[in-house]
């Protein structure tokens, strides 16, 4: 999620996050389709399987997405050079 003035972008997370979704469900529909034509019943079990597909792309895609706002944010916050060890100052060279 791409940082701008304002912060983090909630429309851009819901946007992706609901994409990520619509794109399993997309892939499944003629799954379930082609299969409802041979079982009725394995047809209902790819589409409930479509379903919590669904639901974990939108979850795994806005964790991915505020993960790396806060590292982001946290980046931000961080003085240059926190991890260095060597002291300010000193000319290695």
């Amino acid at each position: 999620m791409t940082r701008g003035q304002d912060g983090p972008s909630f429309a851009r997370l819901a946007l992706t996050s609901l994409g990520a979704g619509v794109l399993v469900l997309a892939i499944s529909v003629p799954i379930v389709v082609g299969l409802s034509q041979v079982s009725p019943v394995a047809a209902l079990v790819v589409a409930l399987l479509a379903v919590v597909g669904a639901i974990a792309a939108i979850g795994l895609t806005s964790n991915h997405q505020i993960n790396k706002a806060l590292a982001e944010a946290e980046a931000a916050d961080r003085p240059p050079n926190a991890n260095d060890p060597t002291p300010r100052g000193t000319d290695e060279n």
